[in-house]
């Protein structure tokens, strides 16, 4: 009598594998009519992708938008989304820029709000920017008078007369 696998051997050799699922971004062309986001965020959600992030926004051309989303596929269902997609009337070209024959920078930003009061403001302006972050400007009012509310308040600069 041999020994027997184990019940776990027995259970990863008899599980089929699965294709392996990585986060892609695809950014879209489309015309900038009415209705073409809703389109194209239902085209991906009704094949089964989870949009992760979803951004639209005009391009120098009024006439166009570009779309840009994050969604988490396998190779093999990208590429007929890809498909999918291109074959919108509204959508001119797709690109998935996750492919390695695509040079392209990917960054998160952060909006945030944060109270504070004269002195820790010093503190929190003294924070350090991340790498590749723009270089804070120094022309912004360092105290606020009475009369000023945070829709009126501009930069200070030089004035032009």
């Amino acid at each position: 009598m041999g020994s027997s696998p184990s019940p776990s051997t027995l259970t990863t050799m008899s599980t089929p594998s699965t294709p392996m699922k990585k986060k892609h971004t695809l950014s879209a062309l489309v015309e900038n009519k009415f209705g073409v986001l809703a389109r194209v965020a239902g085209m991906l959600s009704g094949r089964g992708f989870n949009i992760e992030t979803l951004n639209v926004g005009p391009t120098h051309d009024p006439a166009f938008s570009r779309i840009t989303a994050t969604v988490i596929a396998d190779d093999a269902a990208l590429d007929r989304c890809v498909k999918a997609l291109d074959k919108l009337i509204n959508v001119i070209t797709v690109h998935d820029f996750s492919r390695e024959e695509v040079d392209h920078v990917a960054r998160e930003l952060i909006l945030c709000k944060v109270k504070s009061d004269k002195k820790t403001r010093t503190e929190i302006i003294e924070v350090p920017s991340p790498p590749f972050s723009a270089p804070r400007s120094s022309t912004w009012p360092t105290s606020r008078s009475s009369s000023s509310s945070p829709a009126t308040r501009t930069r200070s600069g030089p004035s032009s007369t």
